[in-house]
């Protein structure tokens, strides 16, 4: 059965795509941006009702996104769907997937998990990340910790569940991983602020109670989850299960607000804007990362490393195809990508050797891309490496045809990319409410859910928990922290596409305000004592066009030392 695009929104793709993993219903290489095909849907028409398309996660022959879609009895809180394609033979799409897609892989089937035979019942998926292949679920439920499930190839531990024999593991449809012996028994959680993979080793953030914890598992040779030695002192070459990672920055003094993970190297964001790293430097991908300030985003490719600060993008790693985006320059040392200056990075996004990243130039957002195109994944239209970043979006009047937009997101898998764009300019009008310099649940009108305004006496320092479902928030926001009675801003700090999304829950994190305040991942920051105060939480559109639906909050928790909370 088909149906007619009733959604706001396009999925283009392009790339390697010998397994459908592009979803545009063949399996031919993609040179230029090419529609994605939902099943029951007409090409390049998303899912009917498609409020937004959260994430889109690729492994090496497979593809997951992550769609928010509304319920019929509950419209203000809509639900959210993973559809998978491409390869699903090691069970990385799930139990049912190989049998219902049989030769027709290279469209977007949703994928169904038995949550409830296995004791998940009211959990709902909140991220997915995906590597080599194997795939990863975090889940959520109200007053319940979180629940990461994995499914797929165990290569080199990939799922973190212990190295399970084939035959036990084939007769599961997925893995809870456990991280009871990292938090430990009684803490309250953990809950998952972040998950990040490389081709074969998997990194994540956890908070339980007031104390944050990383962990990783997979490959390990490289010493990209620290070191890790056998009783008898031999390095070990991969763990099968997850293991705490130490970071030469303490993070309960100074919390990791994200993670990125290369083939053979971990990236961790400080709050203070400050970067950690473990792992190989082989192709000089760690070289000057220690002397970064200020950095807001991170990424990685395989071999290099990307950082977002306020003044721009700087990269160091492999250069063979043209990774660091700086033509003509041999050092792979930690130097600037050659971006227009006259933009403002917004968001930047790694395949294993090909970057993308989103700048805003005179309030339209721009895609730009560069590195590695064997498979055309930079949609130029040819199969040339890309040596200095190049527009790919809005694409050439040479190349648009009946391509046009305003991109909203950008993924990259290993050797494919993934944009999502709206349908038409008469989109703006489903996406009607604005936010205007307001603070949520103070100065906002419905729909907002919950109380989240409150007074807080004698501040010092706090700790602050945000658990929100935001749907639909698309281009790039910011967000800040208000303090004071009269509503005025405070420093604000952009979010990436790829940081703030819906349903991704924000850290407890230790805070004080300070005169400029930074976020600490999704919002946060560390604030001194201003005695009396009124805390909220802002967003405000980076572009001029306003288009953004917010349709609700969960739980606003605020916790200072006092024990202040509230909660609806």
């Amino acid at each position: 059965m088909t149906t007619t695009p009733t959604g706001p929104f396009l999925l283009y793709a392009a790339g390697s795509n010998g397994r459908g993993q592009l979803a545009t219903a063949d399996l031919q290489d993609a040179y230029t941006f090419t529609p994605c095909t939902f099943n029951g849907c007409q090409r390049g028409a998303l899912p009917p009702g498609t409020l937004s398309v959260i994430a889109v996660k690729g492994g090496s022959n497979h593809s997951l996104a992550l769609l928010s879609r509304p319920i019929d009895s509950s419209p203000n809180h809509p639900r959210i769907e993973v559809w998978g394609c491409g390869d699903g033979t090691k069970g990385q799409l799930g139990p049912t997937y190989v049998n219902e897609a049989g030769d027709n892989r290279a469209i977007f089937r949703r994928i169904a998990l038995p949550l409830e035979d296995h004791g998940l019942a009211g959990y709902e998926i909140s991220d997915v990340a995906a590597c080599w292949e194997t795939s990863f679920f975090v889940l959520t439920k109200d007053g319940q910790h979180d629940v990461l499930i994995s499914m797929g190839g165990d290569v080199f531990g990939d799922l973190g569940i212990g190295g399970l024999g084939t035959e036990n593991r084939k007769a599961l449809p997925f893995h809870i991983i456990g991280f009871t012996h990292i938090v430990g028994p009684d803490a309250h959680g953990p809950s998952i602020t972040d998950i990040t993979t490389g081709p074969h080793h998997a990194v994540v953030l956890l908070r339980a109670g007031n104390k944050q914890h990383v962990a990783g598992w997979g490959t390990a040779r490289h010493g990209q989850l620290g070191p890790l030695h056998a009783p008898s002192g031999r390095a070990l070459p991969f763990s099968p299960s997850p293991v705490a990672i130490n970071l030469p920055i303490d993070t309960q003094l100074d919390p990791v607000c994200s993670v990125r993970a290369g083939n053979q190297h971990s990236l961790f964001l400080h709050a203070s804007g400050r970067v950690s790293a473990l792992g190989s430097d082989a192709k000089g991908q760690l070289r000057g990362l220690h002397t970064a300030e200020d950095v807001q985003a991170i990424g990685c490719s395989w071999n290099g490393s990307y950082l977002q600060t306020r003044t721009g993008l700087l990269s160091a790693g492999a250069n063979t195809h043209g990774q660091l985006g700086r033509e003509g320059v041999s050092e792979t040392a930690l130097g600037p990508v050659n971006v227009p200056d006259t933009s403002r990075v917004v968001d930047i996004v790694c395949g294993s050797e090909h970057v993308l990243c989103v700048l805003e130039s005179q309030g339209q957002a721009e895609v730009w891309g560069w590195g590695w195109n064997e498979h055309g994944n930079l949609a130029t239209g040819s199969l040339s490496d890309v040596r200095a970043p190049v527009r790919i979006w809005p694409p050439s009047p040479a190349q648009a045809g009946e391509k046009t937009g305003e991109v909203v997101g950008v993924w990259a898998g290993g050797q494919h990319t993934t944009a999502r764009f709206p349908s038409s300019p008469e989109t703006h009008q489903y996406c009607k409410r604005f936010l205007d310099h307001g603070t949520i649940g103070a100065c906002l009108p419905d729909p907002i859910v919950g109380g989240i305004y409150k007074e807080v006496l004698d501040l010092a320092v706090m700790t602050l928990t945000v658990k929100a479902t935001l749907y639909a928030l698309y281009l790039a926001p910011y967000m800040a922290l208000h303090v004071g009675d009269d509503c005025k801003w405070s420093d604000v700090m952009p979010v990436g596409l790829s940081t703030f999304t819906p349903k991704r829950r924000v850290p407890t994190v230790p805070m004080s305000f300070c005169v400029s305040l930074r976020l600490v991942s999704q919002a946060g920051g560390v604030i001194g004592s201003l005695g009396s105060a009124r805390i909220g939480i802002s967003l405000e559109n980076s572009y001029t066009t306003t288009h953004w639906q917010l349709l609700y909050w969960r739980c606003i928790t605020l916790s200072p030392d006092q024990g202040l909370l509230f909660c609806r």
